[in-house]
């Protein structure tokens, strides 16, 4: 798959919208997903979104050299679904814009 930089930038925002509306209905409560045994869909809804963009950027990484860009959405993962580092505000949002601009870097050229 390629994707250019305004479509990567594009796609990671559009992937980004549900992780910031779902909260407010406690899709990232690991308490709330253990009380109802696994059944609550906007966890998972929340989760695939996350987990999407993670392979979003892994594939953008790949193209433009940056292998390492896919540790950027991961860690916000970690911090918008762990029970505890989800208490601290701003990481995540930090961390998917560092991943949207460092993945605008132009895709490297092979000979």
């Amino acid at each position: 798959m390629t994707v250019n930089g305004p479509t990567y930038a594009m796609l990671y925002l559009l992937l980004l919208i549900p992780t910031y509306l779902l909260p407010w209905f406690g899709s990232n409560s690991f308490v709330v997903f253990l009380a109802t045994f696994g059944t609550n869909g906007l966890f998972w809804v929340h989760l695939l979104a996350l987990l999407a963009i993670c392979w979003l950027a892994r594939e953008r990484g790949r193209m433009t050299g940056q292998g390492w860009l896919v540790v950027l959405p991961v860690l916000a993962l970690c911090f918008d679904m762990i029970p505890g580092l989800n208490l601290i505000p701003l990481v995540p949002t930090v961390l998917h814009g560092l991943a949207i601009l460092l993945g605008l870097a132009p895709a490297r050229r092979t000979a």
